[in-house]
C-alpha cells in the first residue's frame, strides 16, 4: 500500500516559508481547494504528486517544474473545478524520459518556450490523457504543448486559447514517431492551422468520443454512416429494404433493443482502431428480417440525476448514493472492470447509501450499472 503526504490549505503556511525549491521522492497530495506556491524549482524524482480539484500549483518566475524518471504528476480536476498549474511570471514545464503525467480538467497557463514538454521516453497516462484541459496565457512565441514521445493517443475536449499574436504554436510534434488525435477541441487557437507537425503525426478530428444513434429509419436507396472514437451505441433503428447503414468505432459498437433490418437491408458494423473513417471499405453483411437482441447498455441513454458516486476519483472505497428507487424495492448493481469484465454484482434494497471497495483492483475507469426493473442507469468511477 502506498503512503501519501497530505498537503492541505492549513499546512501550506509552514511549507511555503521553506519552499525555495522542492524535490519530491515520495507520494504527496495537494488536497482540494489548496494552493501550493513554490519560490523555486519543483522536481518529482521517485514518487507521485497528486493535485485535487479546485487546487493550484504555482511557481515563481523563471523556475522549472520537471517530472523525472520514476516520477508522476496527476492532476485530478473536475468539471467546473479544474486543477491549475501556473506561475507568477512564466515557468518551464518538462516531463522527461521515464516520467509520467496524467489528469483531467486541468488548466495550464503561463508556460514558456515549449510549454508542457513531453519528451522522448516520457508517458501521458492513457487512463487520464489530459482530457478536458485548457491551455492559455503562454509566453510570447511559445508552444502550448510539445509531445515528442512515441505514444499513440487520443486527447478529448482540449481548449487552446491564445491572445492574438502571442503564442506561436498550439501543439508541436517534431520527432517522427507516435500519433496524437485531438477530438472535440475548442478555442481560438485550436486546429491544424496553428500546429508544428512536420511529419503529419497530429490529427484534429471532429468525430465525437461517443455517439448515440436512436430513432433512425434508413429508407430504400439511402446510405448513412455513424462513427465515434470510442463507442457507437444504437437503439430504435429500422433499415428498410434497399437501405444501408455503416457503424464504425475505435472500441465498440453496441446494439440495443429495437433494431430491425429488413430483407435486402444492410447493416455494416466494425472496429477501426487505426482511423475512424466512415468511408473505409469493409465486407458487407446482409440480413434477413429480424430483431437484433440486446447486447449492452451505454451510459448516455438515461439521466443519472438521482444517483451519486463519491469520492470520485477514489483510492478504493466509494459510496453509491441512490436518492430514490422509483417505487421498486431492489436495485441490481453491476461493476465492470477496465477491460469490460463483470467484477461485482449485488442487489441493494431501496434508496440510500451503499459502499463498494475497489482497493484490490487496478487503476482505471470502472463502469457502475444500476438496474431498476426495466430501467438502466450507468455511471463511471475512477480508481486512482
Amino acid at each position: 500500500m502506498r503512503c501519501f503526504i497530505i498537503i492541505s490549505l492549513i499546512a501550506l503556511a509552514a511549507l511555503n516559508s521553506l519552499a525555495q525549491g522542492i524535490q519530491i521522492s515520495a507520494n504527496m497530495i495537494i488536497t482540494q481547494g489548496a494552493v501550493m506556491y513554490v519560490d523555486g524549482n519543483i522536481r518529482i524524482d521517485d514518487g507521485e504528486l497528486q493535485v485535487e480539484a479546485s487546487s493550484a500549483l504555482k511557481l515563481s518566475n523563471g523556475k522549472t517544474l520537471i517530472v523525472n524518471d520514476g516520477g508522476k504528476l496527476t492532476l485530478m480536476g473536475e468539471d467546473g473545478n479544474p486543477v491549475t498549474v501556473t506561475s507568477a511570471g512564466y515557468f518551464v514545464f518538462i516531463v522527461s524520459s521515464g516520467g509520467t503525467i496524467g489528469g483531467d480538467y486541468a488548466t495550464f497557463e503561463r508556460m514558456s518556450e515549449e510549454g508542457l514538454h513531453i519528451q522522448s521516453g516520457a508517458t501521458i497516462d492513457p487512463l487520464l490523457p489530459l482530457n478536458n484541459s485548457i491551455f492559455q496565457s503562454g509566453a510570447s512565441g511559445s508552444t502550448f504543448l510539445t509531445i515528442n514521445n512515441g505514444q499513440t493517443l487520443t486527447i478529448d475536449g482540449v481548449a487552446f486559447i491564445s491572445t492574438p499574436g502571442n503564442e506561436l504554436f498550439n501543439v508541436a510534434k517534431t520527432l517522427n514517431f507516435g500519433e496524437i488525435t485531438f477530438t472535440n477541441f475548442s478555442g481560438n487557437f485550436a486546429g491544424e492551422t496553428y500546429e508544428n507537425d512536420p511529419f503529419g503525426r497530429i490529427h484534429w478530428s471532429v468525430v465525437p468520443m461517443n455517439r448515440l444513434v436512436e430513432n433512425v429509419t434508413v429508407t430504400s436507396g439511402q446510405e448513412l454512416c455513424f462513427d465515434a472514437v470510442q463507442c457507437v451505441t444504437v437503439q430504435d433503428l429500422v433499415v428498410q429494404n434497399g437501405g444501408m447503414i455503416h457503424l464504425v468505432a475505435g472500441q465498440a459498437v453496441l446494439l440495443l433493443p429495437g433494431i430491425l433490418v429488413e430483407d435486402n437491408g444492410y447493416l455494416r458494423a466494425w472496429i477501426d482502431p487505426d482511423g475512424i473513417i466512415c468511408g473505409n471499405a469493409k465486407a458487407v453483411v446482409a440480413a434477413s428480417s429480424h430483431i437484433i437482441p440486446e447486447l449492452k447498455y451505454e451510459e448516455s441513454l438515461l439521466s443519472n440525476a438521482d444517483i451519486k458516486i463519491y469520492p470520485n476519483p477514489t483510492a478504493g472505497i466509494f459510496t453509491l448514493e441512490i436518492s430514490h428507487n422509483e417505487g421498486l424495492p431492489e436495485t441490481i448493481v453491476e461493476i465492470y472492470g477496465t477491460m469490460g469484465d463483470l467484477i461485482r454484482k449485488v442487489e441493494v434494497s431501496g434508496a440510500g447509501q451503499h459502499q463498494f471497495d475497489l482497493s484490490g483492483q487496478a487503476r482505471g475507469v470502472y463502469m457502475v450499472r444500476m438496474l431498476h426493473g426495466d430501467k438502466i442507469k450507468v455511471a463511471k468511477v475512477i480508481r486512482k
